[in-house]
């Protein structure tokens, strides 16, 4: 049915659109004041006509006012739109937010090309390295202390895990594992027809130094491109039916139930050689092909060095996972929050689920596609994909706008919050789910049986995770409930899979190739692909029509003719008086027709009132009705002197107009729950103008204004480590803070933050944070430096900072109420004090008092003060001389009192300054010197300590972070784990060569974790204090031979019997020779060096101090001091 328009028999009008209204208010208003004098109402009396044209003319003025606001701000044609001045900004760059929840990166994980799907894993243990509380020593370790009996554990916060599940490729399959299948031909000479056969190589998980050689990694304008190495030749190097066992026959290999174990040697063209161990093979055909299969075909298909063959595939699929793992890095770094990080980056584990059924379907139903579309819904339970949407889809459901553009902005469309919880990782697979699922299938009529195996890396079923609660731990199949490994997916083998059909009470088994067409049919139909969006949809600003509101039509022209004050006006032959009447009429008038013309212009130029423009300075629009060809006569009436500039000055005032001005912006900031009130006050409290106070505060609102979705959407975005640092990589935090303050761009860029999670150690031994505990133990609240901490660092010398304690005091309020509440936020007002002579120095002052008590001038008399003074200055100039030569290079170190105090001493002492003093004020130097010398020692040790903080703290942080950003810490193997590699391996051939078995018991892989733990801790506990600790952090450092290290550590190890009990055998002189290498390996001069940054900066970082407003004392009655004396938050006079 369509909608007709109608008119409305008895419109409800606002009282400005409603003339009847009007006019009988007006005629009240008359009664009430004229009613004696005043008794004619009609409409032929004049002073109702020009009620009436006033009345009709207001009108007008509400119906405009009524227009639709985008018509209102509609620019005429012709007119370039600037919808960047107006704060109108759009859902996606309003409503949209850096990730912050797990669902938000999620999405924008999931908006990448070759991610299907992700998983974030907030972590509860140490993501590299975990540490102790030393409460005796007050200190944070790598090794539980053995005299202390509380076990302080200590496990940094806000790191997280990323799991993904990539694409499939088109010609490489599933990227989600380490298995590969390649299908090739055999003849069987007997039939002379040649069969298909399926080969699916299994690779062993190899660690990152493989793929270091294998892989070639480059990084291109900020885009990784990752490819294989080209493969010379691959040798076989034996086949058999397990990893130390003999070699396969032919009569093996035609066995296809077996599992085979295989080891390539692969050499590359640039001549090293690498080493594919126990990799597995499993072979798939039909009988008739297995009859004449041999190791020479095996042979063939696994050394085939081609482009084609089933290794270079498998490079070329890791090269693949490699660079979609460096963009989904790149992609998390780049939207990293504060105080948090990401540990470690890769493919969700896969294991492999055959199912097997028995499934009753009806007479008609086609078995090929009962079974096709029997496999997609396993495939859909087990793995739930994860769509986008069209924007115009999700409106279509109804979705909230503001649910729609929650999280990140993104690229293909819209994510559903149910799809991303529906898609979560499985840990347990349930028959009856399944079967639900499966009934509801067109032909399905029940189904009879149903079970689940599970396969590992290996392709061997495994046991005792099917239906736990049955008490069976040796059970293979479920019938009821299969459980799924931690971090791991389900998938579908369906190879491995199999299903019977019983029809009218017969078995029937589908054809396989049918089943494989029409399933990839179905496969094809369901995806929904990634289409990029451009533009990326978005709800636009709705644009209006122009309809020229500020277009006035006089209200004399209104009246009718016979007043002579329309267009026409009265005749030439009229009387002079009936001219002046007429004027005089028109002069009358010309007081309403400026009000209504203001009013229009006002209409007009309501775009102007909200603008983000700086150059608009009215808020009161007026009209200059002095034009002849707007109202006939004007030019006569209206004095040339009151042009526009003197309407605008008549309209406002300067001080009436800033103030609307910001009472205009503040209207605007509401409507984001900014407030600047305080700020307001507070400047207006600290500037003696008042009108470039307001100025001032109008640009600081626009700044904030034009920023706020960026500042909004990433308020809690933090610096992207892994890029170079620049004016653009920052936390944005920094920018909204100074833009909260009022602060110029070049005290912006001043500003740093340092999230302490960052300096956390990455690997055993790596230097630390200090810590402040309780000897006894019983307060260790303080034990976790890292966790949700921040120290921002903030120029104070800048404007204001250095000024005021009560904008300081401010600054400290805004700075805490910004960052996120749940990290702990430090503030430091850094100087950055350079080196001048003052008298006045505390630090000078144990020289004056030498000078007065065992100085003597010339004369032989004691010196007085201008002579002390004097005296004082030529010691300070030659000292400093000095004093810059020993600290050239060294500007930006970090110095501890006590070291630089004993270096500078011996410096003095090699190099004498007082040899440069030519005219001393002082005779008896000699006497002197050595207790002088030792005073300047320690006045210019308190000066490279204190002096020049901020430059060297910054320069201190960008150093360590861009070094730091060099280290992949996520493929970089622990040490740990290196450890656990090696035992285990040793402990394997132990083993099989004593009781001739290759799969360890779960408790001996449980005491070699223990071992690799402990030996690792030890390791750290005994680098850090033999290596890190006596890190000198202001000179390079030489080469380090770690091997005397490690032997004593291994020694000192094994001297303690607890330590691996029941693995001492295994801990023969080829492994602790093997151990050593992994430490000399793994401990590279890089890493030492990062680790003496990592200290200097902490160093730095802990020992900087606050500077404060200087501030004088001032007895009771000397008051209105600016800034008071406060403890702890003034300084008085100079600390040097």
């Amino acid at each position: 049915m369509t909608n007709q328009a109608l008119i409305a028999k008895n419109p409800d009008f606002k009282h400005s659109e409603d003339y009847y209204f009007l006019r009988r208010k007006g005629i009240e208003f008359i009664e009430q004041m004229g009613s004696l004098e005043w008794t004619d109402y009609n409409s032929h009396d004049p002073g109702i006509t020009i009620l009436e044209a006033l009345c009709y003319a207001i009108t007008d003025l509400g119906f405009r006012t009524g227009w639709d606001i985008k018509d209102l701000l509609a620019n005429p044609p012709g007119k370039v739109p600037t919808p960047e001045l107006q704060a109108l900004f759009t859902a996606r760059n309003i409503l949209t937010t850096n990730p912050l929840t797990v669902n938000d990166y999620r999405r924008l994980l999931v908006d990448l090309d070759p991610v299907r799907n992700a998983w974030l894993v907030c972590r509860s243990c140490a993501c590299e390295i975990g540490l102790y509380g030393n409460c005796q020593e007050s200190k944070l370790v790598y090794a539980h202390p053995a005299k202390q009996e509380q076990e302080i554990k200590v496990i940094p916060k806000g790191t997280y895990d990323v799991l993904l599940e990539l694409e499939n490729d088109p010609k490489l399959g599933d990227l989600n594992n380490r298995k590969l299948r390649n299908q090739f031909t055999v003849k069987n000479d007997v039939e002379n027809r040649r069969y298909p056969v399926v080969l699916e190589l299994r690779f062993p998980d190899l660690d990152p130094l493989f793929w270091e050689q294998v892989l070639i990694k480059t990084r291109v304008d900020g885009k990784w491109t990752v490819a294989p190495g080209k493969i010379n030749t691959i040798s076989m190097q034996r086949i058999s039916l397990n990893t130390e066992g003999a070699e396969a026959t032919n009569t093996d290999l035609r066995n296809w139930q077996n599992l085979f174990y295989t080891t390539l040697r692969v050499k590359l063209d640039n001549g090293e050689f690498v080493y594919i161990k126990d990799a597995t093979v499993r072979l798939f055909g039909k009988s008739a092909v297995r009859e004449v299969f041999d190791k020479a075909l095996l042979k063939e298909q696994l050394q085939n060095a081609a482009e084609t063959g089933v290794v270079p595939l498998f490079f070329e699929k890791m090269a693949k996972v490699q660079e979609a793992v460096l963009l989904v890095q790149d992609q998390l770094h780049a939207h990293r929050n504060l105080a948090e990080d990401f540990c470690c980056v890769g493919r969700v584990g896969v294991e492999d689920v055959a199912v097997c059924a028995d499934i009753e379907v009806k007479p008609d139903a086609d078995i090929d596609k009962v079974q096709s579309q029997v496999l997609f819904e396993i495939e859909k339970y087990f793995n739930p994909s994860v769509k986008f949407y069209a924007l115009r889809e999700m409106l279509e459901e109804k979705i909230p706008v503001e649910e729609i553009f929650e999280g990140p902005q993104l690229s293909h469309g819209f994510l559903k919050t149910n799809d991303l919880e529906a898609a979560q990782l499985k840990t347990q697979l349930r028959t009856s789910d399944l079967i639900n699922q499966l009934v509801e299938i067109e032909g399905v009529i029940a189904v009879k049986d149903l079970m689940l195996t599970r396969y590992d890396d290996l392709g061997q079923p495994v046991r005792g995770v099917a239906d736990l609660d049955r008490g069976n731990p040796n059970q293979l199949s479920a019938r009821w409930t299969l459980e799924i490994s931690d971090r791991c997916q389900p998938r579908l083998y369906v190879e491995n899979s199999k299903f019977l059909f019983i029809k009218n009470g017969l078995p029937f088994i589908a054809r396989e190739e049918e089943v494989h067409h029409t399933l990839q049919q179905l496969r094809g139909e369901s995806e929904r692909l990634k289409i990029t969006q451009h533009p990326a949809e978005d709800l636009a600003v709705p644009l209006g029509r122009y309809r020229n509101p500020g277009q006035y039509f006089p209200v004399q022209y209104s009246f009718p003719m016979t007043y002579g004050v329309g267009r026409e006006g009265i005749r030439k032959d009229a009387p002079a008086e009936r001219h002046a009447q007429a004027k005089q009429l028109k002069a009358f008038l010309l007081f309403f027709e400026q009000l209504l013309a203001n009013q229009l212009a006002q209409v007009a130029n309501v775009k102007y009132l909200f603008s983000l423009d700086s150059d608009v300075e009215q808020t009161y629009f007026t009209k200059n009705l002095r034009d002849n060809d707007l109202i006939q006569g004007s030019e006569e009436l209206i004095a040339a002197s009151l042009d526009e500039d003197r309407l605008e000055q008549l309209q406002e005032s300067e001080p009436e107009r800033l103030d609307r001005r910001n009472r205009f912006l503040d209207h605007l900031l509401a409507r984001f729950a900014e407030d600047f009130t305080d700020y307001a006050l507070l400047q207006f409290s600290l500037s003696d103008d008042r009108i470039q106070a307001q100025k001032e505060l109008i640009e600081t609102k626009i700044k904030l204004l034009k920023n706020h979705p960026d500042n909004s959407r990433n308020r809690a975005r933090a610096i992207n480590y892994q890029e170079p640092i620049s004016d653009e990589n920052h936390a944005v935090l920094r920018r909204r803070i100074a833009r909260l303050l009022g602060l110029d761009e070049a005290t912006e860029k001043q500003i740093f933050l340092i999230e302490h999670l960052l300096l956390r150690p990455r690997f055993p031994g790596d230097a630390v944070m200090p810590v402040c505990l309780d000897p006894t133990c019983q307060t260790c609240h303080d034990a976790e430096p890292y966790s949700f901490q921040m120290t921002v660092v903030m120029p104070g010398w800048a404007r204001l900072t250095d000024e005021d304690l009560n904008w300081r005091r401010y600054a400290d309020r805004t700075i805490q109420m910004e960052v996120p509440a749940h990290i702990l936020v430090k503030i430091c007002w850094v100087g950055d004090e350079r080196l001048e002579f003052d008298p006045c120095s505390a630090g000078l002052q144990p020289v004056v008092k030498t000078l007065c008590q065992k100085g003597m001038s010339a004369g032989g008399t004691q010196p007085n003060g201008t002579e002390i003074e004097q005296a004082l200055e030529v010691i300070w100039q030659a000292f400093k001389a000095r004093f810059d030569e020993w600290m050239e290079g060294k500007a930006h170190e970090f110095f501890e009192q006590d070291d630089t105090q004993e270096a500078l001493d011996l410096f003095f002492t090699s190099n004498d300054p007082f040899v440069d003093i030519i005219d001393p004020v002082i005779s008896n130097w000699g006497d002197m010197q050595l207790e002088i010398r030792g005073q300047m020692a320690t006045y210019f040790a308190i000066v490279a300590v204190e002096g020049l903080q901020y430059t060297r703290l910054k320069a201190a942080w960008e150093d360590w972070l861009t070094t730091a950003a060099r280290t992949d810490w996520c493929t970089r193997m622990p040490l740990r784990a290196g450890l656990e590699r090696l035992i285990l391996l040793r402990k394997i051939q132990q083993v099989f060569a004593e009781e001739e078995r290759v799969v360890l018991k779960p408790e001996e892989v449980e005491r070699i974790k223990n071992c690799a733990c402990a030996l690792s801790e030890k390791f750290g506990h005994a680098y850090y204090e033999r290596v890190t600790a006596k890190l000198n952090t202001r000179v390079d450092l030489p080469n380090l031979d770690l091997t005397p290290i490690v032997t004593d550590i291994l020694a000192e190890f094994f001297a303690d019997r607890t330590n691996c009990s029941g693995l001492k055998r295994v801990f023969n002189k080829e492994l602790q020779d093997d151990i050593t290498s992994l430490f000399i390996m793994m401990y590279p001069d890089e890493l030492v060096e990062l680790s003496r940054k990592l200290k200097r900066l902490i160093g730095l970082l802990t020992s900087v101090k606050s500077i404060y407003p200087p501030a004088t004392l001032h007895d009771c009655d000397d008051g209105n001091d600016d800034n008071p004396v406060r403890l702890d938050s003034t300084a008085l006079g100079g600390s040097l």
